[in-house]
């Protein structure tokens, strides 16, 4: 099959946007970066989940979990919230000491 053949096109339709696979890599990024947040999202989660060619038996379930006694602790006030501001000086201050 040659590059030119109209078969050898694959084609990705997000919104109004056509891509094609002979795009170059900063193309791509280019124009899906024009998308809407909520498609980038969408489409960031389909990316990640092709990266997960076998999930661990019990992965899930373990992090289900995990969310659970975190909520938990949030509702009984055993852990508080850190604003991103405030990871943020935290994290300037440990790398200029």
């Amino acid at each position: 099959m040659k590059c030119n053949d109209i078969s050898y096109w694959y084609y990705l339709n997000f919104g109004d946007i056509l891509l094609n696979m002979a795009t170059s890599k900063e193309k791509l990024v280019e124009e899906l970066l024009e998308l809407e947040e909520e498609e980038r999202a969408e489409l960031a989660g389909i990316l990640l989940e092709s990266l997960d060619s076998e999930i661990e038996e019990g992965v899930e379930a373990a992090w289900l979990q995990e969310i659970e006694r975190r909520m938990e602790s949030l509702d009984t006030g055993e852990a508080s919230l850190v604003s991103w501001e405030d990871v943020k000086e935290r994290l300037y201050k440990k790398m200029n000491a």
